[in-house]
């Protein structure tokens, strides 16, 4: 448990693995519910992980203080219904569901990943049932894996890494990423109900094959439904477009481009914001987080450094705390953004911070590009 700050601005960093997870990059990170998150796998410069995390943000109302709690909830891997071992995986897909006949009831979707140690890209579609009993008490009760052998890349997709999934009217949606046979720019659909997958044919402008991108979905005021797909590292270069696609008819537009070429970056929505942060151009490892507003097309840079108080003891750092692979995920109960880990150029990192969406996206914090 690690002491932080109550202020738009709270972080923590932890050498005592028994209470933290150890540093890593390209996790899965998810929120559960108000001021809790769940967090998958990853991996670092020395190993590839499979543990699961549960982190709570208390609040000590006595001495205006928080608290980050990590439970660790690991030893549920042998339950499932196919008896398949879970393997260590970073650059995965995710997305968490809630079950509504069923309080404390969610289900979490993991998809593919990379096991760089192994030489290992992964294809399967854990399912994942997490069953909240109380405050101090929560556990997997149940994984399930869905893989299919052999392949058959007409009804499922090909193993991949370093991709992202939107969840959309009871269907999850996965794009592109990296494989074995190099980078895809695939759109998949995956039927919640019927477990079952189905390839989306793209239509209109062709987006390049790409990984490391960031991905949201957003509805306008039109009921008009987009999938927004922006950055990204493609074959010989890392892009700076954004794109988005009508996931009633799949057609594609070019939408605008990023203040930089980007790529290995955290990506979020937050009502018609799109967060981003860190990542790299390929030279550069960027500390910033850029907003891009979808109601007026414009882009702003916050004046929110992560790692302000680390620069103002020395200020040289400052070259050093660049991040790729940093996980991000939104509380949308609290309106609180969490961001944990990533690797800078040097090493790689269990840093948590939470900041607060309304300080973050106040008009007096966001600097035009």
């Amino acid at each position: 448990m690690e002491e932080i700050n109550n202020s738009s601005y709270r972080s923590s960093n932890s050498k005592n693995t028994n209470s933290i997870p150890e540093p890593r990059s390209s996790s899965v990170l998810l929120n559960i519910h108000e001021n809790r998150f769940f967090l998958f796998g990853g991996g670092n410069r020395e190993k590839t992980f499979s543990d699961f995390w549960v982190v709570t943000l208390q609040k000590l109302i006595k001495t205006n203080k928080s608290q980050l709690k990590w439970q660790d909830i690991a030893g549920v891997t042998n339950n499932s219904s196919n008896n398949f071992e879970l393997q260590a995986r970073f650059g995965s897909a995710a997305w968490i569901t809630k079950d509504n006949n069923t309080q404390g009831v969610y289900t979490i979707y993991i998809h593919g990943g990379q096991n760089f140690f192994e030489n290992k890209i992964y294809g399967d579609m854990l399912i994942i049932k997490l069953i909240e009993l109380d405050d101090d008490n929560i556990k997997i009760e149940h994984i399930d894996s869905i893989s299919t052998f052999p392949l058959d890349i007409n009804s499922t997709p090909i193993q991949r890494n370093s991709h992202s999934m939107i969840n959309f009217n009871e269907n999850l949606f996965i794009f592109g990423g990296g494989s074995s046979g190099g980078l895809l720019n695939d759109l998949w659909q995956f039927d919640i109900l019927n477990k079952k997958w189905i390839s989306c044919e793209i239509v209109g402008l062709s987006i390049p094959p790409r990984e490391m991108y960031g991905m949201v979905q957003y509805t306008n005021k039109k009921n008009e439904n987009y999938l927004y797909i922006l950055g990204g590292r493609l074959l010989e270069s890392i892009d700076n477009k954004m794109y988005r696609i009508n996931l009633n008819t799949f057609n594609c537009e070019f939408v605008t481009n990023l203040p930089v070429t980007l790529c290995s970056f955290s990506c979020v929505l937050y009502k018609y914001f799109i967060i981003i942060y860190g990542g790299t151009d390929g030279i550069t490892f960027f500390n910033d987080i850029i907003v891009y507003n979808i109601t007026n097309s414009k882009w702003a840079k916050s004046k929110s450094q992560i790692h302000a108080e680390l620069v103002k003891n020395d200020p040289n750092l400052s070259l050093f705390l660049g991040r790729i692979g940093s996980s991000m995920s939104i509380d949308y109960e609290s309106e609180q953004l969490l961001i944990f880990g990533g690797s800078s150029i040097h090493k790689d990192t269990n840093y948590t911070c939470v900041l607060k969406l309304k300080d973050l996206l106040d008009d007096n914090n966001l600097m035009p590009f």
